[in-house]
């Protein structure tokens, strides 16, 4: 009889790295000592191990092999929206290969090694054996990524003495078709998921930004689809960096060294020391940007503070500069200046300047979010409700991608909504009207200077006294002044902000 279940055995550590990298990953994901021992340990690299109920036992005590006071958790998965053509399964001891995960769904088998990573929108429950600790995990997983689904986290003792199957059946119900291996023939799978982690970051704040209008709204779309309509050309670089596409324009070569730079290292004073070196040694610089050098040497002043003007007079010289040579050349040139003057994701997000573009605010966000990857995001960016789920859907799908499409996702969740597309809009209805009032409000916008009011008959109307008389009823329609909206959201949100714009309050009050 096939399992109906199916669980990760793990520890409470180990899982809430699975969260941090925001998709359910194996051993090469761990940097350091991070990586706590569990029965990845003990199985191919590159796959995920999971058990059926009658197969926990073994996995519960690895979990906790390394630190008898770790906490085990049991967690479900839901693998019905997956499909795999490279899975092994287990069974009375013996390993086999499979040619779908249907097929291996279907047999007896009592662990599956499904190839990594996989998304973390798959699990559906997390169990541990008390209370405290349940309670524990949920109020910090709470509050790093946001509300969780009911019973998400649960105690479970009963399931935690589940043992091992007591016998097997004397004729297996497995396909014919499968070919017995054993353990140690299964090849590893080497997995580089930095790629996959850039990916992470970069959509989790493209997305915060598009709170600053709809052209924000546009390039996030763009970004996200690859789209092969004309787009930004720093965008274009961005996505060829991610996939290790030819980087056919000096362009997308320069971009690449100061990623590939600005990725290899944590430490933002080691990211501007190493940038420095190669830009005053034309390192890896292509020719066309090799002018990058005299840009070095006031980056320099700003590391060793012997810059004499402020951060508004260096901007405005060096936006002036580029556009003067070139209209956008200033872009790549004002990115590899938010490095020097914004060593923190949160600060680089609300950095103001007159003269930035809402280009110049998304390209910041997706820029950061590329080379600090999805675990330095803040806590308020990741807690937006859907968003870690999407997320992880799109990273997975560009590692998988990239290591031969092992694992397929049928069906993407639903992304959450863009504000200026969904809500902030012309609008008839009343209800929506309301919201957008009390968004206004929320806001502390004037309102006469974000939203006017506009009648409509089609009928005649007269006017006695203060009064107009409609022979119909007229239609009243919100109009949103979108260039001062933005306008006022971009001051609200970034220059006059002591903290981050929380994105779930604002879409209560389009949902409400």
């Amino acid at each position: 009889m096939s399992a109906s279940k199916w669980f990760l055995v793990t520890n409470t550590e180990n899982l809430k790295y699975h969260f941090d990298c925001n998709m359910i990953v194996e051993t090469q994901a761990f940097e350091g000592n991070a990586y706590l021992r569990d029965i990845q340990a003990e199985r191919p690299k590159g796959y995920i191990t999971l058990n059926d109920q009658t197969n926990l036992t073994d996995a519960l005590e690895l979990s906790i092999s390394e630190d008898p006071n770790l906490e085990s958790c049991i967690v479900e998965v839901d693998l019905s929206g997956l499909e795999s053509a490279s899975v092994y399964g287990r069974v009375s001891e013996q390993q086999y290969e499979f040619g779908s995960l249907d097929q291996i769904l279907r047999s007896d088998v009592d662990e599956i090694l499904i190839p990594a990573p996989l998304p973390i929108g798959i699990i559906k429950t997390v169990f541990l054996k008390n209370a405290k600790a349940s309670d524990l995990l949920k109020s910090e997983l709470t509050r790093l990524y946001g509300v969780l689904p009911p019973k998400y986290i649960t105690q479970n003792a009963k399931l935690f003495k589940s043992g091992k199957q007591g016998s097997l059946p004397s004729e297996l119900d497995i396909d014919s078709s499968v070919s017995c291996i054993s353990l140690n023939e299964i090849a590893d799978i080497a997995l580089d998921y930095k790629k996959a982690e850039a990916l992470g970051g970069a959509l989790a704040l493209a997305y915060y930004q598009t709170k600053n209008g709809s052209l924000s709204c546009e390039l996030f779309k763009k970004f996200v689809e690859r789209s092969d309509e004309t787009t930004s050309d720093t965008i274009i670089a961005f996505q060829n960096w991610l996939v290790d596409a030819n980087h056919a324009s000096e362009l997308d070569s320069f971009y690449k060294r100061v990623l590939d730079i600005a990725s290899s290292e944590s430490d933002f004073g080691t990211i501007q020391h190493d940038l420095l070196n190669s830009f005053e040694n034309k390192d890896g610089i292509p020719d066309a940007y090799t002018k990058v050098a005299g840009l070095a040497k006031r980056l320099r002043q700003l590391v060793d503070r012997t810059y004499e003007g402020d951060l508004d007079t260096y901007f405005s010289k060096l936006i002036n500069h580029y556009e003067s040579e070139e209209e956008g050349g200033s872009k790549p040139f004002l990115l590899i200046s938010m490095i020097f003057v914004r060593d923190h994701i949160e600060t680089a997000l609300k950095f103001y300047h007159e003269s930035f573009t809402e280009e110049d605010y998304f390209l910041i966000a997706a820029f950061y979010g590329l080379f600090q990857g999805i675990k330095r995001v803040p806590e308020r960016v990741r807690s937006v409700n859907g968003l870690r789920n999407w997320v992880s859907h799109h990273i997975v799908a560009l590692l998988q991608k990239t290591t031969g499409a092992r694992v397929t996702i049928q069906k993407a969740p639903v992304q959450p909504p863009l504000i200026y597309q969904k809500y902030i809009k012309d609008t008839p209805n009343s209800k929506s009207q309301d919201n957008l009032q009390k968004f206004i409000s929320y806001m502390e916008m004037e309102e006469q200077e974000v939203l006017s009011w506009e009648l409509n008959t089609k009928e005649e109307y007269r006017v006695k006294g203060s009064a107009i008389i409609f022979s119909t009823r007229p239609k009243l329609v919100a109009k949103v002044l979108s260039s001062n909206f933005e306008k006022s959201m971009r001051h609200k949100t970034i220059k006059d902000a002591d903290e981050l714009f929380d994105m779930n309050e604002a879409l209560d009050i389009f949902k409400a």
